[in-house]
């Protein structure tokens, strides 16, 4: 039995295995027919961004199955969970530590935005922790759901995101 480790409004997200290489790896399961004609498209974006991403503070995609009701995302698995969790349980971050996690935050987003991509949900449910001595090691950004890739000098003045984590100056617009 595969042990359930996430979910969201449309999927479920498993521990797995991948037998040739013997390394864990999460597997984001959707469910295709609860997906409407615009989640479907974030979907589809989703998955074209994070084919393209290449960052060792990115979430890597291993590779995508599909049957005729099912999509099957397979990922690194990182084992420390969410950075939400993390920060709840710690209740407390040293400064060095905090230091760490904003600095790969950054040049994370630094990295993305290079790249023309806006990622719209980055909050702390979004970010994963790989945790070493009870410190943050490393931080893996995930969830590129709402993401969108702009053009060259596009402007974007859409409102997108997590209502509670949303600026209240871009809910007033």
């Amino acid at each position: 039995m595969l042990e359930q480790c996430g979910f969201g409004k449309f999927s479920q997200v498993y521990k797995g295995y991948h037998k040739p290489t013997k390394v864990d790896v999460a597997i984001k399961i959707i469910d295709k027919d609860k997906l409407d004609e615009i989640e479907s498209s974030f979907l589809s974006t989703e998955l074209a961004i994070i084919k393209i991403l290449e960052h060792p503070h990115i979430v890597e995609l291993i590779d995508v199955y599909e049957d005729a009701h099912k999509i099957f995302i397979v990922t690194e698995f990182v084992t420390g969970g969410e950075l939400f969790h993390y920060l709840e349980n710690k209740k407390f971050l040293p400064e060095d530590e905090a230091a760490l996690v904003i600095y790969q935050i950054l040049a994370t987003l630094k990295y993305i935005h290079e790249c023309g991509i806006i990622h719209w949900d980055l909050k702390p449910e979004n970010i994963l922790v790989e945790v070493e001595n009870e410190w943050v090691k490393n931080i893996r950004i995930t969830d590129f759901g709402l993401s969108k890739l702009l053009t060259p000098g596009e402007v974007c003045n859409d409102m997108c995101g997590t209502l509670s984590y949303v600026a209240p100056e871009v809910l007033m617009q």
